[in-house]
Parts: structure tokens; sequence; C-alpha cells
């Protein structure tokens, strides 16, 4: 039996929606569209991989980049290196290491350990001794190209110095123009560095260096074809 006013379900009427909640779900809709629009239109104005490179990419070490400054001392171009007693205390000879093999050379015999340690030993005595006109015979063609030789420098003071082989491989083997290409590894430290000729490092530190090494057989020339400096990446 039915009763009036009642629906089988309990007697309770739906609702429907009313004007105003239509309205406000309209508004609502045309502001999500408004700020979709918004952020797709800021989305579209980045270069997503200028972006992806920023934020990625490893940042490649330079000699601009958070370089130290370092206090000189005041050059002397006048001053006799070899009248320093202090400098003169200081072991001069150099350590060559190759493998497990390390000896410190100080009868002289650079020779016996191949002409790229002799030549490595020349160009030392040349800088040790201030003498930049000497300095261009020690270099490729392309290695004076592409860098500046300092035209003028004070005696250095360079101690402690170590020269350890690094490789050898031979370039057009067989042919009439191989070369057999050397690097070895060269540190040393200079005493009151006045940054004529190496403006890099301090006084009495030591950055290491890979000196690239071009003996020519055709011609018998053992020049240096590059350096290359060896730096530590801050963790």
């Amino acid at each position: 039996m039915s009763h009036p006013g009642k629906n089988r379900e309990g007697g309770k009427k739906e609702k429907t929606p009313r004007p105003r909640e239509h309205k406000k779900l309209a508004l609502k809709i045309i502001v999500g569209c408004v700020a979709a629009l918004i952020v797709l239109a800021a989305l579209n104005r980045i270069e997503f991989d200028a972006l992806y490179v920023r934020l990625f990419s490893p940042k490649p070490l330079s000699d601009t980049t958070g370089k130290e400054q370092i206090s000189f001392a005041v050059p002397n171009y006048s001053e006799n290196i070899f009248e320093d007693p202090e400098y003169m205390a200081q072991i001069r000879d150099v350590r060559y290491t190759e493998g497990a093999l390390s000896t410190l050379i100080t009868d002289g015999n650079y020779a016996q350990y191949g002409a790229a340690l002799e030549l490595l030993h020349r160009y030392l005595e040349a800088v040790i001794a201030g003498d930049a006109e000497a300095l261009p015979s020690f270099f490729t063609e392309d290695y004076k190209k592409d860098n500046k030789l300092p035209e003028r420098f004070t005696m250095q003071k360079i101690y402690e110095p170590e020269i350890e082989f690094y490789s050898k491989n031979i370039i057009n083997p067989g042919k009439s123009d191989q070369v057999i290409r050397y690097e070895y590894v060269m540190r040393y430290r200079i005493m009151n560095n006045n940054g004529t000729f190496r403006d890099d490092v301090g006084s009495d530190a030591a950055v290491p260096e890979i000196y690239e090494i071009l003996e020519y057989e055709s011609t018998g020339e053992v020049l240096i074809n590059s350096i290359t400096k060896i730096r530590r990446v801050a963790g």
C-alpha cells in the first residue's frame, strides 16, 4: 500500500543541482582551464635542453674557474740563486721512477735513462738558470704555435724534482716518418716563487704535469709537444 508523498525508497526525494551550484562548478572549470593554459605557456618558454645541460652536465675544470689567489715573492732579476745557502741545502737532484724502480740521479748520467728524460733534465736546467732564450729549442712547432712561452723570467729555485715514466707508444710504425711518443709525469717545488715563470702555483707547492715528448727517428729530434696540468677534483 502506497502512501501519498512518499516514494518506494523511503520517501526521500532526489536532489537536483541548483542554478547557483551550476555557476560555481562552471567557474571552477574556467579557472582551472586558465591556470592550465598559463602553466603550458610558461613551460613552452623553457629550453629544456639547456636546462638539462645546466643541471646534469659535469662542470669542467679550467684555469679560471675557482682559481685561488696566490701571493708571489718580489722578482729579483739580478739574484744568483746558487749563492742562497737555504736553496742550496735543498734536494736538487732528479728522482726518476719507472714502474717499481725509483732512483735519485746524483751522477748526472741522464742519458742512460733515454733521450726523453735527458731532454727533461736539460729543460729543467734552463728554467733554473732563468734562460728564457733557450726555451723555444725544447718544444715542437705545434706547441709554440698554440702556447706563449715566457720571454723573460728570473732564475728559479726549483727543488725536489721528480720525473715518473707514464707511457710510450709508436706513431706510424715501420714508416719513414715513425715517431716515438712518450709521456712523463713531472713535479717540482719552487722556493720563493715570484710568478715570473709559473703563476699557477705558490711557493713550495707542487702541481704535477704530464709532458708529452716526441722522438722523431728520421731526424733524431726529441721535443716537448704538450704539457698538461693534473688537477684534483674537489669533492
